[in-house]
């Protein structure tokens, strides 16, 4: 007893979500692809340095270590796909101290979609089982594009008036 027919799929599913996509546009929504990736080892976060394509994180102690990214629904970035995984990025190919890593192999723990075409998804927190010290590079190959809210108005203006505010409270003290 909606106010609408139900809808679930076909054409007026797509329609329908057509105009949230659109009003999200107006909104000043838009679609990011930056996969944004950074490793996360025994909870502490290590941001990498993009080389010759490849995604290197200097690792002082592996431990339990995730490969972390932003992480979206295909569905919710294109309105005609049916894709409603979380996928944070597509790793092509990856090397811990310049041995590869298997794809499908033991070094993947939890996090990780099926192989499919090339790569190996991560749901957005990818698990590897490594041990030492090294180098982890990573190719990514693809990330899903995710909506990124617009920047509030007069943000930056707020944050300096924060900071003058705190500063003039500190010179009082």
């Amino acid at each position: 007893e909606g106010v609408a027919p139900l809808c679930v799929d076909g054409p007026g599913l797509l329609a329908a979500r057509q105009l949230l996509h659109g009003d999200a546009r107006r909104q000043g929504f838009t679609l990011d692809i930056a996969a944004a990736p950074y490793v996360l080892v025994d909870g502490l976060r290590v941001d990498p340095l993009l080389y010759d394509g490849r995604w290197q994180f200097n690792l002082a102690n592996a431990g339990r270590v995730h490969l972390m990214s932003r992480r979206a629904s295909p569905a919710d970035a294109d309105p005609a796909s049916n894709d409603r995984r979380l996928l944070g990025v597509a790793v092509r190919g990856m090397w811990f101290g310049g041995a590869a890593l298997a794809l499908d192999g033991a070094a993947l723990g939890e996090g990780w979609h099926a192989w499919e075409d090339g790569w190996r998804w991560t749901d957005g927190a990818g698990e590897l089982h490594l041990d030492g010290i090294g180098v982890l590079e990573v190719d990514i190959a693809l990330a899903v594009p995710g909506w990124q809210a617009p920047a509030p108005q007069g943000a930056s203006s707020h944050i300096a008036l924060q900071a003058a505010a705190f500063q003039i409270g500190r010179k009082r003290a």
